[in-house]
């Protein structure tokens, strides 16, 4: 799959939400540019998560992906764990990025055990 350049409104939100998680008292890194997505590193429960952007491929939504892995934009997408989430308001999708960082962090601290 080919990915095409981010679009301006996606570097926008990107911003707000991590704004917004910051604001929720989250420790979270300025999202930055990497090969075609943004990304972002969140704080939550002991665990440090990447955040990962992406331009929704045929609406204007938002689709970010949580998830432990490291890598490139590509690899975010295909990496087998992670969660995603798609669309919503900023404040919507932060509070949803939030659930899903606490559920991966949990499920990761019960797998090392």
């Amino acid at each position: 799959m080919r990915l095409s350049p981010l679009k301006s409104q996606t570097r926008t939100r990107a911003k707000n939400i991590v704004d917004l998680l910051r604001s929720m008292g989250f420790k979270a890194s300025t999202p930055r540019e990497g090969d075609l997505c943004l990304e972002s590193y969140l704080e939550c429960c002991g665990q440090v998560l990447r955040l990962v952007f992406f331009d929704g491929r045929y609406t204007d939504d938002l689709v970010i992906k949580v998830t432990p892995e490291v890598g490139g934009c590509e690899d975010a997408l295909y990496a087998p764990k992670g969660l995603y989430i798609i669309g919503g308001s900023d404040s919507e999708v932060a509070e949803k990025i939030v659930q899903k960082a606490k559920f991966l962090s949990a499920a990761l601290r019960s797998a090392s055990a």
